[in-house]
């Protein structure tokens, strides 16, 4: 049983990193019908089912956290490339070997900033739900960065995507917590 808030992102990220590779690589007949991203769920259910994860205050602290942090980063690197959002997109997650370290980590500290700001922000608005003000904010942030040289950073979409795999598993994860 896994306890350590760490070793949880870790196993998350492992798992979501593997099947994408696995997608991408050997091409299986599974994946004619069901999207990697699914499995990625699917298999954090069943790690969810079989109890791996020992949810105490810190595994609970950290999901909440990530999950909390991942959305408007997520949001905000999607909206970068607006107007070329396709389908394809979502299938490819991101790597610092393909675009280069210093704009991986750019756009990653620049997301994270952004929901940042975004939260920050959000808890002005006091007539909505804090969520929905950071993701309104956040998609505010991204439509807008998409009209910047911003727009110009390929890259954006795949970072965006590798963040979209670790939100399913960490919704998958927590599915024990429902029951």
């Amino acid at each position: 049983m896994i306890s350590s808030p760490l070793l949880y992102l870790f196993v998350l990220a492992f798992v979501a990193t593997s099947i994408n590779i696995i997608y991408t690589k050997y091409r299986l007949r599974l994946f004619d019908f069901i999207p990697a991203i699914v499995v990625v769920f699917i298999v954090t259910v069943l790690f969810s089912f079989f109890e791996v994860f020992n949810f105490n205050e810190e595994i609970l602290n950290i999901y909440n956290l990530t999950k909390t942090n991942l959305v408007p980063a997520m949001i905000f690197l999607f909206l970068l490339e607006f107007e070329s959002i396709k389908q394809k997109y979502f299938s490819k997650i991101g790597c610092a070997c393909k675009m280069g370290a210093k704009k991986y980590w750019f756009l990653i500290a620049l997301a994270l900033f952004i929901s940042l700001l975004s939260q920050i922000i959000a808890g002005f608005i006091t007539f909505l739900n804090p969520t929905i003000a950071t993701i309104l904010v956040a998609i505010l942030f991204g439509i807008v960065g998409s009209f910047t040289k911003l727009k110009e950073l390929n890259g954006s979409s795949e970072v965006a995507t590798t963040m979209l795999y670790m939100y399913v598993a960490l919704l998958g994860s927590s599915v024990v917590l429902l029951f």
